[in-house]
């Protein structure tokens, strides 16, 4: 069931995030997500591939401390049916974030509270889910960690029409 809620506020806060998005497009991007195993890493790998001039503008991490691997179904969910290698991917906390001038982009409400709680102001932080096209259930974009491979399939196909509204993204 659609929240209403969320759709009547979504076509504002997509204004917001993508004119948020544009004035930042000059700064790296910087994916967030709580473990940084499935989400984040989906999205800057989703980036680096699709915007290959400025690959190294893309990172990931999470909330956790580092040194993870994705599990089983987000490499296999984002190798069959995106052509992506996550089995490479190691876990990087937020310690592990380079200084620097960023565009925050969260899956979640609680993300954006624990940058904001380390300091980063508001105006840097974009919900990924925000700039979803189409109309959505819920603004975020929820954790498909310990689920079945559908249910990473539809969270990454959500991820995949967000990212292609990001500048810089080639595939758009």
């Amino acid at each position: 069931m659609i929240n209403r809620v969320e759709a009547l506020l979504h076509p504002g806060r997509r204004r917001a995030a993508l004119a948020r998005a544009q004035a930042r497009s000059d700064r790296s991007v910087v994916f967030i997500c709580y473990g940084n195993i499935c989400r984040s890493p989906f999205a800057e790998l989703w980036m680096r591939r699709h915007d290959p001039d400025g690959a190294a503008r893309y990172l990931s991490a999470g909330f956790r401390p580092g040194g993870r691997s994705s599990p089983d179904t987000a490499i296999a969910v984002s190798a069959d049916r995106f052509d992506l290698d996550l089995r490479p991917h190691v876990s990087r906390g937020l310690d592990e974030v380079p200084e620097g001038d960023h565009l925050w982009v969260v899956m979640e409400r609680v993300h954006r509270q624990g940058l904001m709680a380390e300091g980063v102001p508001a105006d840097d932080i974009v919900y990924l889910g925000d700039l979803d096209p189409g109309p959505v259930e819920r603004r975020a974009i929820i954790d498909p960690y310990g689920r079945d491979p559908e249910v990473f399939e539809a969270i990454y196909d959500r991820i995949v029409r967000c990212l292609r509204e990001l500048p810089g993204d080639a595939s758009a």
